[in-house]
């Protein structure tokens, strides 16, 4: 492992999880709010943050690391259902309609 692939995966990891940070803008928080209806992926921060510990964990090679990807995905699923709930309760069909055009 060299400091440069270390730094590689380490600069990706945080360059896609800013990219979701910044998709999210106002709406952002860690407890389930609707402060607004972001349309440009559903939940980027939970997709980005899996893809970029998975990155993570195969530079470094630990691969026993991948039962903890699992538990945090399982995770974030959860959360990303009491978060559509909010948002399905704040915004109705407008929210029905953007789960329809986007994944996960």
């Amino acid at each position: 492992m060299t400091p440069l692939r270390i730094f590689g995966v380490a600069l990706a990891g945080l360059v896609v999880v800013g990219i979701a940070r910044h998709q999210l803008g106002k709406s952002f928080s860690v407890l389930p709010q609707a402060k607004g209806l972001v349309t440009h992926i559903r939940n980027p921060m939970y997709v980005f943050v899996d893809v970029m510990i998975l990155g993570l964990i195969i530079a470094f090679q630990i691969y026993w690391l991948f039962a903890i990807l699992v538990l945090m995905a399982v995770a974030h699923v959860i959360q990303s259902r009491r978060e559509a709930k909010v948002l399905k309760r704040t915004f109705g069909q407008d929210y029905l309609e953007y789960r329809v055009k986007t994944w996960f």
